[in-house]
């Protein structure tokens, strides 16, 4: 049998979950060994970690355990999922739902499929990297300043407004603007 399942268990994409803690495995017949499989609906919705006696099997997406009720029962309780973050864009959630079953050495089996996770996926910052300070030139020289500048966001679907503000207007200016913008009463190039 397989008992304490647990459906609509709800995180942020960005945390873990012991998504069967509270979940038994018991076998009326004695001396039993239980093979015990747990299967994502969608392996790339996440991963499961602190497998003790579970090993992956990456054909088939699922996880699978052999040994005691008892011991079986510990591994499956230990199991840590952490989602995909980024999947989706920032509010919207990934489902991913469980199959856990238990076959006994006699070849009885239980099938629950009961347990699912949603995970939403919560926004975070645009980053900025590449930025180089103390670049020389002369006045009579152009200079590419952000040519190893890289603007990314882990945030599905995002659309970036970027803008650079010089420190002086009347040190110099921004050409090459490829179809960003410059105002001129603020002294921002925006793209």
């Amino acid at each position: 049998t397989i008992t304490g399942t647990v459906g609509g268990q709800t995180l942020t994409a960005q945390q873990t979950i012991t998504p069967f803690s509270k979940v038994l495995i018991a076998d009326a017949t004695d001396g039993q060994t239980e093979t015990v499989t747990v299967t994502p609906s969608a392996a790339v919705n996440g991963t499961l970690s602190n497998l003790g006696g579970f090993t992956y099997n990456a054909t088939t997406g699922a996880y699978i355990d052999i040994g005691t009720a008892a011991a079986v029962t510990a591994a499956l309780d230990a199991l840590v999922f952490t989602p995909t973050p980024h999947q989706v864009a920032p509010g919207a959630t990934v489902t991913t739902a469980f199959t856990i079953s238990a076959t006994d050495a006699l070849g009885a089996t239980a099938t629950d499929n009961t347990t699912t996770i949603i995970a939403t996926d919560v926004a975070v910052l645009p980053t900025i990297s590449g930025t180089v300070a103390g670049q020389a030139t002369t006045d009579r020289q152009a200079i590419t300043p952000f040519s190893a500048v890289i603007i990314a966001d882990a945030n599905a679907g995002q659309t970036e407004t970027v803008a650079v503000t010089l420190s002086a207007a009347g040190n110099g200016g921004l050409s090459n603007l490829a179809g960003g913008s410059y105002d001129a009463a603020t002294g921002v190039y925006t793209d």
